[in-house]
């Protein structure tokens, strides 16, 4: 059961982390541009990612 708990837990902070790198980074740039919105999505999808994947390694699944 607990490991649901921190599966859910990390779940929502890789969107926060996710959505944080997003509109930290369109702040930054302040650009409409498609490909700029495109790029800075994947920035952020990658990071969310890797943070997801340290995450649950560590804290939820303890290998």
């Amino acid at each position: 059961m607990k490991e649901k708990i921190n599966y859910i837990i990390f779940g929502i902070l890789t969107v926060i982390v996710n959505l944080s790198i997003f509109y930290g980074l369109l702040y930054f740039f302040n650009d409409n541009n498609n490909i700029i919105l495109m790029l800075i999505n994947i920035i952020a999808f990658i990071v969310a990612i890797i943070f997801a994947y340290c995450t649950n390694t560590i804290y939820v699944f303890k290998q």
